[in-house]
């Protein structure tokens, strides 16, 4: 029984808690992108005006799909060293890294020149 403890005590002490506040959907929010933008103080390319509808949904098992208009990338996620990792299914071998920052139910993912602004769907 101590060794069911104890592995269920590193297993939740291995998982970080922003790992858990990023599961869930997430919707391009423009408004959210203006602000943003303004915040940083340089121009920014926001996806949704090449793209329309942008949609992120991870999961707890590591796994995530973009929607971007009707095209629907899947792929695997993860978070290390401060940065958002991302792999799409029939590329592996590459991670992309974006920085990233999440307040509350808010998401932005940064990859110099674009900006990606995401507000959880409940």
């Amino acid at each position: 029984m101590k060794i069911f403890f104890l592995n269920t005590f590193l297993l939740l002490i291995s998982c970080s808690e922003s790992d858990s506040n990023i599961v869930g959907t997430w919707i391009q929010n423009d408004s959210l992108f203006d602000l943003e933008s303004k915040k940083i103080n340089r121009p920014m390319g926001n996806l949704s005006q090449a793209f329309g509808e942008i949609k992120l949904v991870f999961k707890n098992d590591s796994t995530f799909k973009a929607y971007f208009d009707n095209q629907i990338n899947p792929g695997k996620w993860k978070i290390k060293n401060d940065s958002i990792y991302m792999t799409q299914y029939d590329n592996e071998t590459i991670w992309n890294s974006f920085s990233y920052k999440l307040v509350d139910n808010e998401l932005y993912i940064y990859s110099d020149p674009w900006l990606m602004a995401l507000k959880k769907q409940n």
